[in-house]
């Protein structure tokens, strides 16, 4: 989730297939959980993009331009 790694294959949980009450509660909290990092992640990935796009302008050159190369 947090360091690019493919997320684990996790099935959706439908309710009342587990015998214990307990388990079936916590995998029912965890779906929920599961839902609100995607919401979440998505909502930081629209903040950074428009963020971006208002800071950054699209900057086109053609080959024998001369342009300014600043190098870290």
């Amino acid at each position: 989730m947090v360091y690019s790694w493919p997320p684990p294959t996790l099935l959706s949980y439908e309710p009342g297939v587990a015998r214990v009450v307990a388990l079936d509660r916590q995998l029912h909290e965890r779906d929920a959980f599961l839902a609100e990092i995607r919401e979440r992640l998505l909502q930081a990935q629209d903040y950074m993009k428009e963020y971006h796009d208002k800071t950054h302008r699209r900057v086109e050159f053609e080959v024998s331009d001369w342009v300014w190369l600043r190098l870290h």
